[in-house]
């Protein structure tokens, strides 16, 4: 008998005698009268308000444990928790990464997503030591930062981006893939799984199926934008880390379509060419002054992500003179103005080997063979491979849909316009859509030539 419960008899002699016993008292006799127990009908009555009373009271226990202590139990990371310097530092590398495939390519239409890149690198970060840790950690911009404060600011950005808005879709989607039979260090695939959310899977590298198997992740990630990131995978290859990213936003206003209309475009070579400009009017936040003219284009009901079109005199001085503390100076000068915007409507797909443009950064002994390169967070003897980076993105007169994807491979050793501004982007011109709220650069490009994909 449990302590404190009740224990109800009826001795033979006295069937109208309760012995009433405890754990800290004596057994006692209570005397009930015939006439004070209730009517059966009353019986029935007070068992029925109990019967009602415990239904309540199991229900309201059921939405409790369902919402509230469901939802405390397991707390989702907020925009409060990713860290400013983290998403500064994420910035600041993906225009650093942008410059360079500019410097490769002056000429040529380039879009990245730096929020994806630094995310499929700082997984491969947490499992690098020594002169390799400090070679990524200063070309990630991570110095002064934890690997706590850079794994933990990735899971809030992660979660506080899953539904910005009602007509926006944005995701971030990180896959882990490992080499059939290879031991890898425990600690960080916890760490790629609890803050990263990713999906670890080991799979035969051998087979001639594992390429499709995480290309068809890629692509289901990406809404079918982009369907591939791995072509072959060499003998040597234990293990891919993948991030992918898919937006699809409406425009906070939407373009009419019946005032879309092909003209003039002078390209990066100089050469001209017909494009369709779709044309709008309102009011917009907008910023002119000698060199460039700068307007945010909101997406949703909300307008939390937007993009910014940047449109310069000249864009190779503009381009030769690029870093994030400069498009961030220009955003902040931005003023509610009213004027007319025509910008292409454009599609166009961008493939990049980053190899090259991360080691001219400063992050080669990260690929150096023999011994050079120190992993041994992930595995002893393994250096990276190779860094392929895809990108898409379609411009119309409903929104945009963008998507990227960064695969990394690891290998063994062996002002103001009083009369309404007039903006025609006319000419090379660069983007980037960004999270006001934290301020990532989510994608950055130039379009040198919209018709050309």
């Amino acid at each position: 008998m449990r302590p404190n419960e009740t224990q109800r008899s009826e001795p033979e002699s006295n069937p109208k005698n309760i012995l009433i016993s405890s754990a800290n008292s004596e057994p006692t006799a209570i005397t009930s009268s015939p006439l004070a127990a209730p009517p059966i009908k009353s019986h029935k009555k007070i068992l029925g308000i109990i019967g009602g009373l415990l239904l309540v009271a199991i229900i309201l226990g059921g939405v409790y444990y369902f919402t509230v202590r469901n939802n405390t139990s397991t707390p989702t990371a907020t925009i409060k928790d990713v860290s400013a310097s983290v998403t500064s530092a994420n910035n600041n590398f993906g225009i650093n990464v942008f410059n360079q495939l500019v410097k490769q390519s002056p000429q040529n239409n380039i879009f990245i997503s730096p929020a994806s890149i630094a995310m499929a690198l700082s997984m491969v970060y947490n499992g690098a030591d020594g002169s390799t840790q400090t070679a990524m950690r200063n070309v990630l911009n991570y110095q002064g930062l934890s690997l706590n404060t850079i794994n933990n600011s990735s899971a809030a950005l992660i979660s506080s981006l899953k539904k910005p808005d009602t007509k926006v879709t944005l995701s971030i989607a990180n896959s882990v893939w490992l080499k059939q039979g290879v031991s890898v260090n425990k600690s960080f695939l916890n760490t790629t799984q609890n803050d990263y959310q990713a999906k670890a899977t080991t799979l035969n590298f051998n087979s001639p199926s594992a390429p499709t198997t995480i290309n068809n992740w890629v692509s289901g990630a990406t809404d079918g934008k982009i369907t591939s990131i791995v072509n072959n995978i060499p003998s040597s290859e234990i293990m891919y880390l993948i991030n992918a990213v898919y937006f699809n936003g409406a425009w906070h206003t939407k373009f009419d379509p019946s005032q879309t209309q092909n003209s003039p475009f002078t390209t990066g070579r100089s050469s001209q060419i017909q494009t369709p400009l779709m044309s709008q009017s309102g009011t917009y936040n907008y910023y002119s002054d000698n060199s460039v003219q700068a307007i945010q284009l909101p997406y949703g009901k909300n307008q939390r992500i937007s993009m910014n079109v940047y449109l310069p005199t000249d864009m190779t001085t503009f381009l030769q003179n690029l870093s994030y503390n400069q498009l961030a100076t220009i955003d902040s000068k931005y003023t509610k103005q009213q004027g007319t915007i025509l910008l292409p409507k454009f599609t166009l797909t961008y493939s990049q080997n980053l190899n090259d443009t991360l080691q001219a950064l400063g992050m080669g002994v990260a690929f150096n063979p023999n011994g050079a390169a120190n992993f041994d967070g992930i595995a002893r003897n393994v250096h990276i491979s190779d860094v392929e980076h895809k990108t898409y993105i379609d411009v119309d007169e409903q929104g945009t849909v963008a998507a990227a994807a960064t695969s990394v491979g690891v290998t063994t050793d062996s002002s103001e316009v009083p009369n309404g501004f007039y903006m025609e982007v006319n000419k090379p011109f660069l983007l980037t859509i960004q999270d006001s709220s934290t301020k990532e650069v989510l994608f950055v490009g130039v379009v040198q030539n919209p018709v050309q994909s």
